[in-house]
């Protein structure tokens, strides 16, 4: 009998995506399909994806997003190096999409004489500077 890593001639990259609850599920999993086969197509990634690239779906259901999975199969050790340019792609493509990438909302102390004049915590969304936003 021989014990092996039964994954030894390939490693996986395991992308998850976060999109907001109001995107259209079908047409963002699309995208990631359109997305996912460009990057295979690619020739500088022609002898590092072995397989097709496959979107499975809906991962998780989280309190702000809605989390969808890319799953490719790669030469061994190259899983880091294509989920980094899969990354980089999704993010370009959702924003020329309009797709929401949601990041949490968080709470802010607010200084006396602002959130009505008696300080305290102001609720709401906040941009990647940490800004309040309206």
């Amino acid at each position: 009998m021989r014990v092996g890593n039964q994954s030894q001639n390939w490693s996986r990259a395991v992308i998850d995506v976060g999109v907001g609850y109001q995107e259209d599920l079908a047409r963002v999993q699309r995208v990631l399909r359109e997305i996912a086969h460009d990057l295979w197509e690619d020739e500088e990634y022609k002898d590092v994806i072995i397989e097709e690239p496959e979107v499975t779906g809906v991962e998780m259901l989280a309190a702000d997003s809605v989390t969808l999975r890319v799953m490719v199969k790669t030469a061994p050790l190259e899983q880091w190096g294509v989920a980094r340019a899969l990354r980089q792609r999704i993010k370009a493509r959702f924003d020329h999409e309009g797709i929401e990438i949601p990041f949490a909302q968080r709470g802010d102390l607010a200084p006396r004489g602002q959130a009505g004049g008696r300080g305290g915590l102001r609720v709401g969304r906040f941009d990647r500077r940490g800004m309040m936003v309206a």
